[in-house]
């Protein structure tokens, strides 16, 4: 996401210069000319600064989420400003994978069982853990417990 932040940075860099130029090309029409043309890019602008700063988002969410895998269930806190503390006892739990097993760090999902009342079809990601396959490991291992 940042990269499509940058890329999209410099393309209102390069408005910016289109606008400059027209201003500078046309005089007798400059001032509408120019409020058109900084207004239509302004929205692309907001955009492009949100994806440069995604990642940095993303990482901090995820500094702030604690996870925990008990013998009877999984827990996902999140940190302030998120959506609080959820809890997937073992029927819960279906599908565990890692998404990149031969990483140090990686993310494990789980979907939530289809007579779950948690949500059908949904999939729950832990993200950035250390030790990826030792989780999955325990979360498969507990949702064959029930």
């Amino acid at each position: 996401m940042a990269i499509a932040g940058i890329v999209g940075v410099t393309v209102i860099f390069l408005w910016v210069a289109a606008v400059a130029n027209a201003l500078h090309n046309h005089a007798d029409n400059a001032g509408s000319m120019a409020l058109t043309l900084l207004f239509a890019g302004f929205p692309a602008t907001i955009f492009s600064i949100v994806l440069v700063f995604a990642p940095t988002s993303a990482r901090t969410r995820a500094a702030r989420t604690l996870y925990a895998v008990t013998d009877r269930r999984a827990i996902v806190m999140r940190g302030p400003g998120e959506m609080g503390m959820e809890s997937f006892e073992a029927a819960d739990i279906a599908d565990v994978s890692v998404k990149s097993p031969n990483r140090p760090v990686s993310d494990v999902a789980f979907g939530v069982a289809p007579h779950s009342a948690k949500g059908e079809g949904r999939v729950v990601v832990l993200q950035a853990l250390a030790d990826p396959s030792a989780v999955a490991d325990r979360l498969a291992a507990l949702g064959r417990a029930e």
